[in-house]
C-alpha cells in the first residue's frame, strides 16, 4: 500500500482506516545527492552511447556495453593477488584520476578473503 492511498478527500492520512504512519514510508534511506550522482552517472552514459550511435554506427554503442560488462568482474580470484580493475575506469572515463595506488594495489590495503568465497562472489553464485 503505498502512502498516497492511506490519504482520506483532504490530503489527511486516515489513521482509523489505514493504522498509525509508518516513519519509515517518508523517509528515504539515500539522499537526494546520491540519487542525483547515479542518475548522474546513468545519463552520462546513455549520452555517450548515443553519440557514438550517431557518429559511428549502431555496433559501437553495443560493442561497448559489451566491453564495460566483460571487464565489470575481476579477471581472476582475489586471494590470488590484489585485483586493480583499471580497464573499468578506463571505459567508464574516470582515467584522469588513476594514480599508481589504482594499478599497484597492495596487500597491507585489506585482508585477503579466503579462497572458497572469493571464488562464490567472483562467480556471483
Amino acid at each position: 500500500m503505498s502512502e498516497s492511498n492511506a490519504l482520506n478527500d483532504y490530503g489527511v492520512h486516515d489513521t482509523m482506516r489505514y493504522g498509525p504512519r509508518r516513519l519509515e514510508h517518508e523517509l528515504s534511506n539515500t539522499s537526494e545527492f546520491e540519487t542525483h550522482l547515479k542518475n548522474l552517472r546513468v545519463s552520462e552514459l546513455e549520452k555517450r552511447l548515443a553519440l557514438e550511435r550517431t557518429a559511428f554506427g549502431s555496433h559501437m554503442a553495443l560493442r561497448t556495453l559489451m566491453d564495460l560488462h566483460s571487464v565489470s568482474r575481476p579477471p581472476r580470484p582475489e586471494f590470488m593477488a590484489p585485483v586493480s580493475n583499471i580497464h573499468l575506469d578506463i571505459l567508464s572515463r574516470n582515467d584522469e584520476t588513476i594514480t599508481h595506488h589504482n594499478v599497484f594495489k597492495g596487500i597491507t590495503e585489506k585482508e585477503l578473503p579466503d579462497a572458497h568465497s572469493s571464488i562464490i562472489n567472483n562467480r556471483r553464485l
